[in-house]
């Protein structure tokens, strides 16, 4: 029987990685193919969280006006209105019960850090973590305690300056101070939060940014992929990463 939570945690996943990716609209007489092909992902998708929720599932009316050019725009905005709505259900009942495996409490902190630096020390070749936010408490949290100095490379969202400054200070000091090997990049296609380990299909992902652990009102998870799903996320931001934009830290004088 499928674990809830990793069912839900991939349904939240995918539905984010549909509404940040939704093809250009236009009225061409033909249904272009990128079009086409993300709403059957969205109908599959849909069709999950319907069965995981044990609902019917209504999502295909939402569809019905991609066909015409006159009501494509209208069909198109009610299908990212269900999904948002679903994701937000989803991540409703992603909200962890006392004691149960891979989730933490609001205000479990400590529960969420050492899970996670569990799990990171557990690489051995590699580690590619995923954040927008990154910032400068993975290096102080993470990065600087590492059992074993492998290389690391951080991808975050373009928009964040503030948060990049702060993130390329802590390097410049921490790199040389404890032997660190780390590469930025950033980019606009960077909207999950996750970790990659070694050049396997091994991939965590993590419920809340990894310098916002649970507070006192927000729970978070850290809900490993299955091979398939996995080696998906891999081969995304391999490419993401390949084209990213490279961020530049100059290592502070000892």
């Amino acid at each position: 029987m499928a674990d809830p939570l990793l069912t839900n945690a991939r349904i939240a996943q995918r539905l984010r990685d549909l509404l940040g990716s939704v093809p250009h609209v236009d009225a061409s007489p033909v249904l272009s193919r990128e079009l086409s092909a993300w709403s059957g992902q969205c109908a599959a998708v849909m069709a999950q969280y319907a069965a995981a929720a044990a609902r019917i599932d209504t999502f295909g009316t939402n569809s019905i006006g991609l066909q015409l050019p006159s009501t494509r725009d209208m069909s198109v905005n009610a299908m990212l209105v269900a999904m948002e709505a679903a994701l937000a259900t989803v991540e409703l009942r992603l909200a962890p019960e006392p004691g149960e495996r891979g989730v933490f409490a609001t205000g479990d902190a400590h529960g969420f850090h050492q899970a996670l630096v569990d799990w990171i020390d557990r690489a051995q070749r590699s580690l590619l973590l995923v954040d927008p936010f990154a910032d400068e408490k993975i290096v102080d949290g993470y990065l600087k305690g590492m059992r074993k100095k492998i290389p690391v490379r951080l991808l975050m969202a373009h928009n964040k300056p503030k948060c990049q400054a702060r993130l390329v200070e802590a390097l410049a000091h921490a790199i040389p101070q404890f032997d660190l090997s780390v590469e930025v990049r950033a980019s606009k296609e960077t909207h999950d939060r996750l970790a990659l380990r070694d050049d396997t299909d091994e991939c965590v992902l993590i419920g809340s940014s990894i310098n916002s652990p649970p507070g006192k009102r927000s729970p978070s998870y850290l809900a490993p992929l299955d091979a398939d799903l996995a080696a998906l996320k891999r081969e995304i931001y391999e490419r993401i990463w390949n084209h990213a934009t490279r961020i530049t830290v100059t290592e502070a004088p000892p």
